[in-house]
């Protein structure tokens, strides 16, 4: 008999999401970062990898935004143009370090209003701060994914001057059906690892195809793509072969969303779809429960291929290594 694996840290972290949902958010949100969300100017979201995912799915939910990478806003755009009621809201989980630190800064020379969210404990450079979630222990970030999400669409809703109890029923509920098992994926599946995985979302949805391939190869280290629904009509579908593993998220988002789910049957993909009723949900329940649904799936994969979801591969020499080449040093 296969010896049971223990729980990874990556595991227990998804087990704590709907913990996290069940926040008091508006209360965690600080005084000073409501006075930013009110100067009614640009909102510019920004972060990097997982953090970056969460600034373009929130982008659909606030007025008048738009999502940069942390890199972008850093040495491309042109910061010292932008009207001084802009308003910065930077995502990272491990706060200011790296680029996140260099990037506080340059926003700080620049005079420019910013908000922090970043797990408890994180340094801030003194900037107004929303703390998010405990720090993660593993390095595929998951729990901290999901509570920046919750933080974000309190920040929404306060842009807006709605009432807090609007989220928080919201939030209260996803977590409700996420203790029930209805986001998980449904086993078994078929699957072939000697082939990529391409994920297919539209809208809102393609941030959270994006956090899922990036899930994949963190915690499998397989081959992922993000694409989004009309990029992969477009070309990319030439590509697909026979057996090739496609997470679709877009079902339900129209005529193209069938035509894309056509193309990929007849090319003789192995298509794996979120049950009817995740896809029956509002948008904002929609895209955490597709979230869940596929950090259970990364997970179940991880399993079959016996890889350790919570490192990175920091145990082997060459990827140490690979990491510690790739740390920012500006």
């Amino acid at each position: 008999m296969a010896k049971k694996r223990p729980m990874s840290l990556t595991e227990r972290s998804i087990l704590m999401q709907s913990s996290l949902l069940r926040r008091n958010w508006p209360k965690l949100i600080p005084a000073n970062v409501k006075k930013a969300l009110h100067l009614g100017g640009q909102i510019y979201l920004v972060g990097t990898g997982s953090s970056f995912h969460v600034a373009q799915w929130a982008s659909f939910v606030f007025s008048n935004a738009q999502a940069q990478s942390s890199w972008d806003t850093l040495y491309r755009a042109p910061n010292q143009r932008l009207s001084q009621d802009a308003l910065y809201i930077v995502c990272s989980h491990r706060g200011a370090q790296g680029i996140t630190r260099a990037l506080l800064k340059h926003l700080r020379k620049h005079r420019l209003n910013a908000v922090l969210l970043c797990a408890e404990g994180s340094p801030t450079l003194e900037f107004p701060t929303v703390f998010t979630s405990p720090r993660e222990q593993s390095q595929a970030h998951t729990m901290s994914v999901t509570a920046a999400i919750a933080a974000l669409l309190t920040m929404a809703d306060i842009q807006r001057h709605k009432k807090p109890a609007s989220v928080l029923k919201r939030l209260s509920l996803v977590a409700q059906k996420f203790d029930e098992g209805a986001f998980r994926c449904k086993m078994p599946f078929r699957f072939d690892a000697n082939l990529p995985v391409t994920v297919i979302g539209g809208g809102e949805l393609h941030a959270i195809a994006q956090e899922l391939a990036l899930k994949i190869r963190e915690m499998c280290f397989l081959p992922a793509f993000a694409i989004a629904l009309e990029e992969y009509l477009h070309g990319p579908y030439v590509a697909t072969e026979p057996g090739e593993t496609i997470l679709f998220l877009a079902g339900g988002q129209g005529p193209r969303a069938v035509q894309a789910l056509k193309t990929a049957k007849t090319l003789k993909a192995n298509i794996i779809s979120p049950s009817p009723a995740i896809l029956r949900l509002p948008p904002i329940e929609k895209s955490l429960g597709l979230l869940f649904w596929g950090q259970s799936l990364a997970l179940e994969l991880s399993r079959r291929l016996d890889t350790n979801p919570d490192l990175n591969r920091s145990e082997d020499p060459r990827y140490a290594r690979a990491k510690e080449l790739g740390e920012f040093r500006g």
